[in-house]
């Protein structure tokens, strides 16, 4: 709560997240995928004496290039660029928490860029054993980087006895938070999709090229099925995964949150179906795969990863790192100190939130800079409290809420009343069970409640969704001098001590 808000007006900043990181997962796992394929079929066709799987390695081997380094450096900085903006405080721990695998990784992926250039280039220059031998230094380049992003991304989920309250790095348990519980499931998981993946992608692509005959086509596809075969280990793979994962995370695949339920079961079902298709229809059957049949079994593939990512990060919910930060990156060991009784400004939740406060959004109110340092009560007490809910919901809802759109707050409180909201608040985890703790005083509440009643609340002078967010000028198109102004027959109410019920 120590950084200023990001809003993305109807899409909202968590969905940005989510899109650039499914693209990019769908890269990452083609790049190693198309690494672990390449080198195990350029060594069975030398062995074999195979030269039309050869030449199709040849042929497609630029596709590596243009959709791992450029596809995957723009989705990448894409990630860093959007988590930081999002989620600073979650990005900047788990930075200083996995210094050397982020290192590391990087030292890898690099390893893996040149040895991919290398092999595209190298062809005609290199023997094929020293040009095979390449492919495989691209191999374990690309896999340590996958063990490394593997362990912080289940991390996330299970830290378990690695993360204590204190979250010092230097007292953290580093290989027993990268090999955390569900390390290993998701491991095997990853490695399975890569590999399916790459296979109905060369299934694409030598059904759309019109330089093999039929006899090699048929060839490199019954090649290429034998990758799908590991999706038939997907279910006990994921029985493993959540077998490991936390048990109140687990909840929400078992109906807790039936959107998850279905996504997963949608996911696992699908690949399944994938592997035993590949195995009863490609190699017993010796069956064909055409253009049409291999597009539609990519698009299905690349679905069932996408959902499967979505259930993965769905499963961390009300936590961004389980058990230890909530999602709107307040930390669970700060909750009791920061929940306070009474009404007073003194203890309201925007001490801890001046970032959020923006002095545009004031009005005429006495702010200063130095009041956004040194926090002035006095000056909050003249801000209307649809305001002030303004900034309460910047600094506490707006990570995963946008006003209108994805996840949207104006109608998930479509005819609720302001006692309503208030008593919602107040235990609001308890409710929404996917949903951390609202923290702050009784004032607090009236202030939020007041400002989401005001989205849809006809009666209001000016427009809702624009209340505190900047939109305002002080005297001409939408002023807030009036708003902002205490009416003489509604004065102010006394501060109370106590909660009300």
């Amino acid at each position: 709560m120590d950084y200023p808000v990001w809003n993305v007006p109807y899409l909202g900043g968590s969905m940005v997240i989510a899109v650039v990181a499914i693209i990019h997962v769908f890269i990452a796992h083609f790049a190693i995928g198309a690494g672990i394929v390449n080198a195990l079929t350029e060594t069975f066709a030398l062995r074999r004496n195979e030269p039309v799987l050869r030449q199709f390695l040849r042929d497609h081997s630029r596709l590596l290039i243009i959709l791992a380094f450029i596809g995957g450096a723009v989705t990448g900085v894409g990630i860093w660029f959007s988590i930081s903006l999002v989620s600073p405080d979650a990005t900047g721990l788990l930075i200083h928490l996995f210094l050397w695998a982020w290192a590391i990784e990087w030292i890898f992926f690099l390893v893996e860029l040149a040895a991919a250039y290398i092999y595209y280039y190298t062809w005609d220059r290199l023997s094929p054993a020293a040009h095979c031998l390449v492919g495989w230094i691209y191999v374990l380049a690309a896999l340590f980087t996958l063990v490394f992003i593997n362990g912080i991304v289940t991390f996330m989920l299970s830290p378990g006895t690695s993360l204590d309250s204190s979250v010092r790095p230097m007292q953290f348990d580093f290989w027993a938070g990268l090999f955390n519980p569900t390390y290993w499931p998701s491991l095997l998981l990853r490695t399975i999709s890569s590999l399916a993946i790459v296979a109905l992608i060369i299934m694409v692509l030598v059904n759309a090229s019109r330089r093999y005959s039929p006899q090699q086509r048929d060839l490199v596809v019954r090649h290429a099925g034998k990758f799908l075969l590991p999706l038939i280990l997907m279910i006990p793979a994921a029985g493993w995964f959540f077998a490991a994962s936390p048990e109140e995370s687990v909840f929400y695949i078992k109906g807790g949150a039936i959107a998850m339920t279905l996504l997963f079961a949608f996911s696992l079902a699908a690949s399944t179906l994938i592997g035993f298709f590949s195995y009863l229809a490609i190699l017993i059957r010796k069956r064909s795969v055409n253009l049409e049949t291999a597009l539609l079994l990519l698009f299905i593939a690349l679905i069932a990863t996408g959902s499967s990512e979505f259930v993965r990060e769905g499963m961390r919910k009300p936590y961004l790192i389980w058990d230890h930060m909530y999602s709107n990156g307040l930390l669970k060991s700060q909750v009791a100190s920061l929940q306070k009784p009474g009404k007073k400004f003194d203890t309201s939740i925007l001490r801890s939130t001046r970032w959020s406060i923006r002095p545009q959004d004031a009005g005429e109110v006495p702010f200063t800079d130095e009041d956004f340092l040194t926090y002035n009560p006095a000056a909050l007490e003249k801000v209307k409290d649809t305001v002030r809910g303004r900034w309460i919901y910047d600094a506490q809802c707006l990570r995963c809420h946008c006003i209108d759109g994805y996840n949207g707050i104006r109608p998930l409180v479509y005819q609720w009343t302001p006692k309503m909201l208030v008593n919602a608040l107040r235990e609001l985890d308890k409710v929404k069970a996917f949903m951390p703790p609202f923290v702050g005083n009784q004032r607090d509440r009236e202030d939020l409640a007041a400002f989401m009643h005001a989205l849809n609340d006809p009666d209001k002078k000016t427009s809702p969704s624009c209340l505190g967010s900047g939109c305002h000028t002080l005297d001409t198109a939408q002023p807030v001098r009036p708003d902002t102004e205490t009416s003489p027959d509604q004065p102010n109410q006394p501060e109370e001590t106590e909660d009300q019920p």
